[in-house]
């Protein structure tokens, strides 16, 4: 295997990460080399030096590039994914966004994709915009999709999607209504691969808003688990720039586990029925402290009810809680559950005490979010997302060997579970992506306390 200078391989790890925003850890070391030694070929480089003098005058869109972009990023997606935030876009926002351009007779919308991956997202959105305005053909319609990895949008011009890209939640007439069987394959209808296009762009060091390459004055950007391993200073300077990005309304859509701390905090949030989307507008706006996916109450554990009537009425409580933290009643929704806690079947549901412990976050009593996150945890020591956002509270308080402890708990809770199954109450992360996550968060605390 090729061996590289401790002082090259650092070299090449800074300039990875300057120049996309993400860390390639230490475990990736012999995929690592095994890239280099394929690039040291291609490239002709007399030496490990000379390759990296290459890279370092080189935009991430060449060749030799795009082989380190093979390796670092991951990307999963299908149509419609996440089918509580496209249900939030086909009845409000898309909507409200077409009824304005009616009144003001500007027949025109502007949409970002950015992180697209294969198409299936950017596509999404097309297909909703066909179903929402009849007389569509008297409009312009400009939806751009962009993507770190050339072949990822080579793969999204073809449009061209097997089964794999029409699970879980994707709509089961979508296949049938908008798209035409080739072979195994199933090719999207013209009139809506027309309505996007395509163009390569690096969120960390590509200009943006710039009228140049026409990137500015989008009604919408989305922009979902693209930063979730960015540092948090990193998806900071993304969040501003995707701000000044957007309309005077535009709207900023995001998935379920990107990063809510203080990095959204120039936006703000638009509460729905379990999802969270972000407005430009200059308005106060509350900061969440860690993932948010509000689950509903799902009883783990056997619980002695007086009868199903009083069972019903009691899990009622969690379920208007979760209503009231939707639309962001917190003192509502903290009374709820404060009472739900006094009945004895709804004690022992991790739920009750996950979703107290976002609520009491919003509310800046961090200690109280902390015990909440300790009787979820006790409710069911399985419970993955708790683990992941006590390791994160740890991690602020500067108590890494805690944040790596429930870290590793939350690894040790999902290893025998599917890959490519969503994680359990968090239908935007798969298990895979889950994991890599809590390797991207232990290899950095790794970093700062060997």
């Amino acid at each position: 295997m090729l061996q590289i200078q401790l002082s090259e391989y650092q070299f090449l790890r800074d300039l990875i990460f300057n120049r996309t925003g993400l860390r390639v850890d230490d475990s990736r070391y012999d995929d690592l080399m095994e890239v280099l030694e394929t690039m040291l070929v291609e490239s002709r480089a007399a030496s490990i030096h000379n390759l990296l003098y290459m890279l370092s005058s080189q935009a991430t869109t060449d060749p030799l590039w795009q082989r380190l972009v093979d390796l670092i990023t991951i990307g999963e997606t299908y149509f419609f994914r996440n089918k509580d935030q496209f249900r939030v876009l086909q009845d409000t926002i898309l909507p409200q966004m077409i009824a304005e351009r009616r009144q003001q007779n500007a027949r025109f919308l502007r949409i970002w994709s950015a992180g697209c991956s294969t198409g299936e997202e950017p596509y999404s959105i097309a297909i909703l915009l066909r179903e929402l305005i009849p007389d569509i053909d008297g409009w312009n319609i400009n939806i751009v999709g962009t993507d770190l990895k050339m072949a990822n949008l080579e793969f999204a011009r073809k449009a061209v999607y097997r089964d794999h890209s029409f699970r879980m939640e994707t709509r089961s007439d979508i296949k049938g209504k908008w798209f035409t069987p080739n072979g195994r394959h199933y090719e999207l209808r013209p009139e809506v691969r027309r309505m996007v296009t395509y163009t390569p762009l690096n969120l960390i060091n590509d200009e943006y808003p710039t009228i140049q390459n026409g990137m500015m004055n989008f009604d919408l950007i989305v922009c979902r688990n693209v930063t979730i391993y960015f540092e948090e200073s990193v998806t900071r300077q993304v969040v501003k720039r995707f701000h000044q990005t957007l309309t005077d309304s535009g709207w900023l859509m995001v998935g379920h586990a990107e990063p809510m701390i203080n990095t959204h905090n120039e936006f703000t949030p638009r509460n729905y029925e379990n999802a969270i989307f972000y407005q430009k507008a200059n308005e106060p706006q509350p900061v969440f402290q860690m993932y948010n996916p509000f689950p509903a109450a799902v009883d783990t554990k056997p619980a002695v009810v007086e009868s199903p009537q009083q069972a019903q009425e009691e899990t009622q409580l969690i379920h208007l809680a979760k209503l009231a933290a939707d639309r962001a009643d917190w003192k509502q929704a903290l009374d709820l559950l404060q009472k739900a806690e006094k009945e004895t079947s709804l004690r022992m549901q991790p739920q009750l005490h996950y979703l107290k412990s976002l609520v009491l976050s919003h509310n800046a009593d961090a200690e109280g979010a902390l015990q909440s996150l300790r009787r979820a945890i006790y409710c069911d020591p399985n419970f993955a997302l708790a683990h992941y956002a006590l390791g994160e509270m740890y991690e602020k308080r500067g108590e890494l060997r805690e944040a790596r402890r429930h870290w590793n708990l939350a690894q040790n809770s999902i290893s025998q579970l599917d890959p490519t199954a969503s994680l359990p109450l968090d239908d935007e992360l798969t298990i895979e992506m889950f994991k890599d996550l809590l390797d991207f968060r232990l290899n950095n605390l790794t970093a700062k306390n060997p």
